[in-house]
């Protein structure tokens, strides 16, 4: 019987331990607000009329993003609009709303800094980095993340963004990631609009 190589041993390892990960991975919620603006007007909406958001899939240099973004138009968008109205804002049909709404997904192998920066707009002064710091090590399987961006119709500068981060199975059928996606818009939505601060009572 021939010996199993380390590399071969390190390999096999590898997969048995990420396929074991891959049925205990959570959705991770982050949510930043800026903490001196007032939320309290903010009833009506539409998507952001300067775009809507973007969808990008970076998990290898030869990676196509034309499914994904076709998704998020036909799929994803319309699931991000019924988790508002659910949620007891209307879309307002004319005149002009209280606040735009834009989102953003993103599928990767791994998140960095240097992608985030590419993928969104500039967080304000009140904004933290765009996803807590992470692990040098390349994950196995997909990362996807939701982001959430609420801004003001005066303004059109972001006060609030919801991030939702989850591990994608492979297998996954669409029927089963429309569920995630719901799931990750009612999970954020549920922080929206962040509670007052003492000083605002």
């Amino acid at each position: 019987m021939r010996a199993t190589s380390p590399v071969r041993a390190a390999l096999l390892v590898t997969l048995a331990v990420a396929a074991a990960t891959i049925s205990l991975s959570a959705l991770d919620v982050h949510v930043e607000a800026d903490p001196n603006f007032d939320f309290t007007p903010l009833k009506t909406w539409t998507l952001n009329p300067n775009g809507s958001g973007n969808a990008v899939r970076i998990i290898s240099a030869d990676d196509d993003s034309t499914e994904l973004k076709q998704n998020f138009q036909t799929r994803i968008l319309p699931i991000v609009q019924d988790g508002f109205i659910k949620r007891g804002f209307a879309k307002a049909a004319s005149g002009q709303p209280d606040f735009f709404v834009t989102c953003y997904v993103l599928v990767t192998a791994g998140t960095s800094s240097q992608q985030m920066g590419q993928f969104l707009q500039p967080v304000p002064e009140w904004g933290l980095p765009y996803f807590a710091p992470s692990t040098s090590a390349l994950s196995v399987f997909p990362k996807g993340s939701l982001i959430l961006d609420i801004a003001p119709s005066a303004t059109n500068e972001v006060v609030w963004r919801g991030v939702a981060q989850a591990e994608l199975k492979w297998d996954d059928s669409a029927k089963k990631r429309e569920e995630h996606v719901r799931d990750a818009v009612d999970q954020l939505l549920k922080k929206f609009p962040p509670k007052q601060s003492a000083k605002k009572k």
